[in-house]
């Protein structure tokens, strides 16, 4: 048994995960499966994210929970030609991408998203 707030390092050398949330479990599996829901992410600055959000809604190149509550133009990275069909649709609608920066969900990031989505479910008994 091994405690740590180290994820990469613990990432390496243990086969099964524990998440302990005040004394509760909150998670009990395989660490390939956390592992699993570390994403990649493209985010785009534009010369207007507001209308670059709906050009993107609107030609079905991200799901609507993709850019929901990020104020950024942020997409999962699927495939390697999401990016250049996204590049043509705004630009075909006169936006101007500045930038495009790859973003990693890593495991660190990973484990405080699921231990937020546990303090906004029903309090442990």
């Amino acid at each position: 048994m091994i405690s740590s707030h180290i994820l990469s390092e613990l990432e390496k050398v243990i086969d099964d995960i524990i998440i302990l949330d005040q004394g509760h479990i909150v998670r009990n599996e395989p660490m390939q499966t956390l592992s699993n829901e570390s994403v990649d992410y493209l985010v785009l600055t534009t010369s207007d994210d507001a209308a670059a959000k709906k050009v993107l809604r609107d030609s079905q190149l991200v799901q609507s929970d993709d850019l929901a509550n990020d104020p950024r133009v942020i997409f999962a990275k699927t495939a390697t030609d999401t990016l250049a069909q996204a590049i043509t649709q705004l630009t075909a609608a006169n936006i101007a991408i500045y930038d495009v920066a790859h973003e990693h969900n890593d495991l660190e990031t990973t484990l405080l998203n699921v231990l937020t989505a546990d303090q906004t479910e029903v309090p442990h008994a």
